[in-house]
């Protein structure tokens, strides 16, 4: 899928998906479709960086791992260790992996947040890149939408943006583009199947899409670049759901 398949999205979308998307996601003020507008002021006060706890949290994908890990000049595995903690989704029981947060006396706060803002904003993770906007997928579309945000970011002075604007200028085509490859590989997964295996099997799918520096090094593959990373990261994936027989038979 590519930004693009909002176009296919809208054509089909109706007020009970609207409500099924607002219980799953939480508060949203508006659905954006291509051509849409919005306005919205960073205040940059960071305080869409601190206090955040469930749904609320920073989810990372494998690519922003990526990034971040070649921004930090650290592996994966010392960044799994150091910035972020992998999980089951409550439903899905898909392995996701999050950001950790640190405790401050105020609750808790991003770990590359500083006085000066974020330290790693030129390789920020998807979700930071696409605030004020969200994005969700529904049977194979994906689309955006415009989250509920702080009372001081886009009342005062602010800019009126056009949604393919915003996505252009916060450079989200590979963040979105990886994203969407590892969704289609979770969409690829017999659930029932999935469901059925152990809870070790399914943190151990979690370490391959997660600390991929670890099987990159048994393969002696040296001097990748993150997309190069992302790709084999994807084929051990697959073989693994494979040996598992979990994968769906029209996807073989």
């Amino acid at each position: 899928m590519k930004i693009g398949d909002t176009y296919k999205f809208f054509a089909k979308f109706d007020k009970k998906l609207v409500k099924k998307f607002q219980e799953q996601f939480g508060p949203v003020s508006k659905f954006l479709k291509p051509g849409d507008t919005f306005s919205f002021k960073c205040a940059r006060d960071g305080k869409c960086c601190t206090n955040r706890f469930g749904k609320d949290q920073i989810i990372l994908t494998p690519y922003d791992v990526a990034r971040l890990r070649t921004l930090l000049k650290i592996d994966s595995t010392e960044f799994l260790k150091k910035c972020a903690c992998l999980a089951l989704g409550a439903k899905s029981q898909f392995p996701i992996a999050l950001l950790k947060y640190q405790a401050t006396e105020k609750g808790n706060k991003c770990p590359f947040l500083t006085n000066q803002g974020c330290s790693v904003y030129q390789d920020r993770p998807l979700r930071c890149r696409l605030y004020p906007l969200g994005r969700a997928y529904s049977d194979g579309y994906s689309y955006f939408y415009l989250a509920q945000v702080d009372k001081n970011c886009g009342i005062n002075n602010s800019r009126r943006y056009v949604l393919e604007e915003w996505l252009s200028g916060s450079e989200v085509g590979p963040f979105c583009d990886w994203s969407d490859v590892f969704h289609l590989l979770f969409m690829n997964i017999d659930h029932e199947k999935y469901k059925e295996i152990a809870p070790e099997l399914k943190y151990f799918f979690g370490f391959l899409m997660y600390d991929f520096d670890t099987h990159m090094k048994r393969l002696s593959a040296k001097n990748l670049n993150d997309n190069e990373t992302m790709a084999i990261t994807l084929d051990i994936a697959k073989v693994y759901l494979n040996k598992l027989g979990l994968v769906k038979q029209n996807n073989t």
